[in-house]
């Protein structure tokens, strides 16, 4: 029920045109495939193409601490890095995103999940992206868990509380990542 629901606010793909949707997802999918690679050699010119140099970038993180919350071109590269050697692999599902647009902005709600060894747990990332002559560069980018709260039903349901045990393990990991 839950993912079905999860799925269902993203079934609407937004009202950008094709031409600005598919530079969107080329961004995303350029974030993506940085993730899924993990060379740290190749992380600043992925930055430079992703995040202007000349303007505030935001990222915020899953963690929701000061240190989640990263300004600037440079911290966003160290985010990143971090990112890339401490944290599960990212997957998202940018040809599933909704993307709407006005002019030269343009943000999107897309669907993931973060693998670790043991398991894994839903993401949704959120993005505002700015045009850049061709390119489309990310200005926000927000992580966030997308576990959702178990409805009054699940209650009578063994799976909620092998769900509610797994997510206090994920957060007693997070907290020592």
């Amino acid at each position: 029920m839950q993912d079905s629901l999860r799925k269902q606010h993203l079934q609407y793909p937004g009202d950008a045109s094709p031409e600005v949707r598919s530079g969107v997802i080329a961004a995303l999918d350029d974030l993506q495939q940085g993730y899924k690679d993990r060379d740290l050699t190749k992380l600043p010119g992925m930055v430079h193409r992703l995040f202007p140099a000349d303007a505030e970038v935001l990222l915020l993180g899953t963690a929701g601490s000061p240190l989640e919350s990263i300004h600037g071109q440079q911290e966003a590269e160290r985010f990143i890095a971090s990112d890339w050697q401490l944290w599960g692999n990212m997957r998202l599902n940018g040809a599933e995103s909704a993307v709407w647009s006005s002019g030269d902005v343009a943000w999107s709600a897309t669907l993931g999940q973060v693998d670790w060894k043991n398991g894994s747990r839903p993401l949704r990332l959120t993005a505002v992206l700015k045009r850049n002559g061709s390119v489309w560069q990310f200005r926000q980018i927000q992580f966030q868990w997308n576990d959702g709260d178990p409805e009054a039903g699940d209650v009578l349901q063994p799976a909620l509380y092998l769900r509610l045990a797994k997510k206090a393990l994920q957060s007693v990991e997070d907290v020592w990542r």
